[in-house]
């Protein structure tokens, strides 16, 4: 209940954010996103994996540091020339920092060419190594790295030949690696015929394609159709809430490699800061950007059709202009701000006079000059909203009896003005409140999805919710029968209850909450408003008096019974003294401390037996304690009857 007011009020934004995402087929790594995924990287980092994940995303999106000495001192330090995948992490360091000291690695690549079992994963990694670090590549090398590749069609490993392939010259033996990019492709998943991608996820997707398309690079022509770019992108942009530097690694080299090529890039037609209309913002804003929001120059946006949620056209084939407002996208950092012209493309929508409503605009982006390297895919559809704000007239509250059927005393009400005295109504009254919804600017009677009277108790702060329902005629009537919601909706609670009126709808300006004023309502069981009065006043303090222990003996008496408990055991040793008893015979063996022992913890067992053991727990150790103890005791008379019987 408490949050309902909150949903309400905020329902047209949550709208907006839904449509959105839904009506966009190809989304971006805006710019704010990018601000983040910097600020992230920016750390020192310790390690040369660190540095080379951290490296190769900022250089995909141009926020490299051009102060990279201590950079490269720690890749320095780190590299490890006894594994090769550390090597060519290194080798891409130093290349991107473009480093001035680099470590003489030749000869511990070399070593790993010359292993017969290399891998090629190996070899890969050793010959992309030596071109990064500018050594010579001998043409052996080369035909052992192209033998291995074309026999292994996994896609981890064509990951790393397709990228080492295209870092070597073009010839016409890459031809056997050019023809496994179909039969790799081949082997990814389609994900509900809308995005593709391979085993592992990002980063073997990644790879991949940032391969392929670093090898159409070098091939000069496109090696995936135009089709199979967009579902991979579908699914990078799908995976670009990633937060781990690897993930972010993999994500940016390959959207980079997307967007800044000569081949195939697709484009993204997105909305400029909201898709919301109204007669104050009467436009509709456009961008058309790569995956990295960076704008792509020389294009023409055409409105295709505007259309209604029950697909009536309200226009259609209207060219866009660009914004004559100066539209700037504006970055936050610690030092300072920074703003990147937005290059906006514009739609006048109020000028068509479209209702109050939801839309879906269909555009066509077109190139002025020919080039051929764009993916669009077709067209684009933006879900956009005409939004108005609303007024409530003709507004009247009163009550009447239960039998009646119009308000006995009804109070005329202005928008947003309050009730100037408190309505009291009691168990055998209701309260009527009629009203109607209307646009400012038009008059016209609108409906809203949610409107809501809240009551709310002055006292207990209770919250009690009642939908306001519309005629046939579009006017909403209001009806609270007292006696009847009593129990279920108010719990017998009188009292003074503020009331107000709540109106959200995703196409409404400004949310409606309407403080309407008091009324006073009481019912029939008044025991449960006089309990809860009770209840939020201080309670007596509940004051405990324990039982009085019974008197206990004098000392004497108390005395005089102790040395009654032990005189047996006197008695008993009187005894044993008349008769002669000794300690003479008493051998000290194994045995003999084994029975004395186990019958001193048979005794030791009763005694805990009464004052802390149950029954159960005392039996589990005397057959334990029993048992040794008979143990010990045969032992102990067998050797006393053996001595006996040799004297």
């Amino acid at each position: 209940m408490i949050m309902l007011e909150k949903m309400l009020l905020t329902a047209v934004f949550l709208f907006i954010g839904t449509t959105i995402a839904r009506g966009n087929t190809l989304t971006r790594l805006t710019l704010f996103e990018q601000q983040r995924i910097h600020q992230q990287l920016q750390n020192t980092q310790d390690t040369l994996e660190g540095l080379y994940y951290a490296t190769g995303s900022l250089r995909a999106i141009n926020k490299l540091s051009s102060d990279s000495k201590d950079q490269c001192d720690i890749a320095n330090d780190q590299v490890d020339s006894s594994n090769m995948e550390s090597i060519f992490q290194y080798a891409e360091v130093v290349k991107a920092l473009k480093c001035e000291h680099i470590k003489d690695l030749r000869s511990a690549i070399l070593g790993f060419v010359s292993l017969e079992e290399a891998s090629s994963s190996v070899l890969s990694y050793a010959v992309a190594s030596m071109i990064l670090l500018r050594y010579d590549v001998d043409e052996s090398i080369t035909a052992r790295f192209i033998e291995r590749a074309k026999d292994n069609d996994s896609p981890a490993s064509a990951s790393l030949s397709f990228y080492t392939a295209s870092l070597l010259p073009k010839s016409a033996e890459l031809k056997a690696i050019v023809d496994m990019v179909e039969d790799i492709i081949a082997q990814a998943d389609e994900i509900d015929n809308r995005m593709l991608q391979f085993e592992g996820e990002l980063s073997i997707t990644s790879g991949i394609v940032r391969g392929i398309i670093a090898l159409s690079e070098q091939q000069g022509k496109a090696l995936m159709k135009q089709e199979v770019i967009l579902k991979f992108s579908q699914f990078f942009m799908s995976r670009k809430y990633v937060y781990t530097n690897k993930d972010m690694h993999s994500l940016l080299i390959v959207l980079a490699a997307l967007s800044n090529n000569q081949h195939q890039v697709p484009v993204v037609l997105s909305v400029y800061e909201k898709n919301t209309i109204t007669k104050e913002d009467p436009l509709l804003k456009i961008r058309v950007t790569n995956l990295l929001d960076q704008t792509i120059p020389d294009v023409k946006v055409t409105l295709k059709q505007f259309t209604s949620a029950d697909d009536d056209v309200l226009f259609e084939d209207h060219v866009l202009q660009k914004s004559s407002e100066g539209d700037y996208i504006r970055l936050d950092n610690e030092i300072a701000s920074g703003f990147i012209a937005a290059h906006v493309f514009q739609l006048d929508v109020i000028s068509h006079n479209p209702p109050r409503g939801h839309y879906k605009a269909v555009f066509n982006v077109g190139l002025n000059n020919g080039i051929k390297k764009f993916v669009t895919g077709g067209t684009f559809q933006v879900p956009c909203s005409v939004l108005a704000k609303i007024a409530v007239g003709n507004v009247k509250i009163g009550t009447s009896d239960n039998d009646a059927k119009t308000a006995t005393a009804n109070t005329a009400l202005q928008f947003m003005d309050k009730l100037d005295k408190i309505i009291d109504a009691d168990y055998h009254q209701k309260i009527l409140m009629t009203f109607v919804l209307t646009e400012m600017s038009s008059d016209v009677p609108v409906i809203a999805h949610q409107t809501f009277i809240r009551l709310v108790h002055e006292i207990s702060s209770q919250e009690i919710f009642f939908v306001a329902e519309s005629d046939s005629e579009n006017k909403y009537k209001f009806t609270l029968d007292i006696g009847a919601t009593a129990k279920d909706s108010f719990n017998n609670l009188s009292g003074n209850y503020k009331m107000s009126l709540l109106v959200g709808d995703s196409t409404i300006e400004v949310p409606i909450h309407w403080a309407i004023g008091t009324v006073s309502l009481k019912f029939k069981d008044d025991t449960q408003d006089q309990n809860d009065a009770q209840s939020l006043s201080p309670k007596p303090v509940i004051e405990h008096m324990f039982r009085i222990p019974e008197k206990r003996p004098s000392k004497i008496v108390s005395t005089i019974f102790t040395v009654l408990v032990f005189s047996p055991l006197l008695v008993m040793i009187g005894i044993w003294i008349q008769v002669g008893a000794n300690l003479s015979n008493f051998q000290l063996t194994f045995s003999t401390a084994v029975f004395h022992v186990g019958l001193a913890g048979i005794f030791g067992l009763y005694y805990m037996f009464w004052i802390q053991f149950d029954m159960f727990q005392t039996l589990k150790l005397l057959v334990l304690v029993g048992g040794l103890t008979f143990l010990g005791g045969n032992s102990m008379l067998a050797k006393m009857a053996a001595d006996r019987y040799r004297q």
